[in-house]
C-alpha cells in the first residue's frame, strides 16, 4: 500500500484490519495518527479550526478549475517553474473528474475520527516491509505559526513522528526526497523508485 498524507493513516488502519492482505507499505509525506497531539491540546484544536473554516473557500478551488484559470496561469506566467507548471496541471486533472468540495468536506468531518482511528491501528508490524517518505521543504510555509509552534518546531517535531512511522518495523527505512514540497513528492521519480524498492523486500518474506 502506498498513502500520501492522510492516506498514510488510511493505510494503516486498512493493515490493522486486512493484515493477511498488506505485503509492504508506503508512507509520502505521511501524517502521523499522534501529530496534533505532540504539539499540544491548543495547537490541535486551533489547526481542526483552521481546516474548518477553509472549507467554505474550497468551492473557488473548483470553480477556478472549471473555467479553466489553473491552465492559462500555467501557460501565460512566465515566472513560473517547470515543477509548478507540472503540479498546475495535475490539480486541474484532479479537479476536472473529481469534485474537490465533496471530497474536503467529507475529510475535514471525519478528520478527527481518522487520527484516533489511526491510534487504535498504531501496533508493532513485525518485519512488514516499510519505506517513510519525507518531502525535502517543510509542509508549512516558513511564515506560518499557530499557537506558538513556529514552522521550525512543527519541522522538527514532524520529522520526529515520521521516524516513528518507520520504526513501527524491524525492517523499516525513513528517507528525504529532495527538491519537494508535500504534493510535488508524489509524482516525483525518486519517489517512485523508492517504492519499488520495496518489492524485493516483499519477495524476501
Amino acid at each position: 500500500m502506498a498513502g500520501h498524507s492522510l492516506g498514510g493513516i488510511v493505510s494503516l488502519i486498512y493493515s490493522a484490519e486486512h493484515e493477511e492482505q498488506v505485503a509492504g507499505i508506503a508512507f509520502i509525506d505521511s501524517s502521523h495518527y499522534n501529530q496534533y497531539d505532540y504539539f499540544g491540546k491548543e495547537y490541535r484544536d486551533a489547526t481542526f479550526n483552521q481546516i474548518e473554516e477553509y472549507l467554505p473557500y474550497v468551492w473557488l478551488i473548483e470553480l477556478r478549475s472549471n473555467l479553466g484559470v489553473s491552465k492559462l496561469m500555467a501557460i501565460f506566467d512566465t515566472s513560473m517553474s517547470e515543477e509548478q507548471v507540472e503540479e498546475h496541471s495535475m490539480l486541474e486533472s484532479i479537479h476536472r473528474w473529481n469534485s474537490p468540495y465533496s471530497t474536503m468536506k467529507s475529510m475535514a468531518s471525519n478528520l478527527k475520527l481518522s487520527f484516533e482511528q489511526g491510534k487504535e491501528a498504531h501496533y508493532d508490524l513485525g518485519d512488514l516491509p516499510i519505506i517513510v517518505l519525507s518531502a525535502g521543504s517543510p509542509v508549512v510555509s516558513d511564515s506560518q505559526e499557530i499557537e506558538g509552534i513556529s514552522t521550525e518546531e512543527f519541522r522538527k517535531g514532524f520529522d520526529i513522528l515520521q521516524k516513528d512511522l518507520a520504526g513501527l518495523s524491524s525492517n523499516g527505512k525513513h528517507v528525504f526526497v529532495n527538491g519537494t514540497n508535500h504534493g510535488s513528492i508524489v509524482y516525483n521519480d525518486e519517489t517512485a523508485d523508492h517504492i519499488l524498492s520495496l518489492i524485493p523486500l516483499i519477495g524476501e518474506r
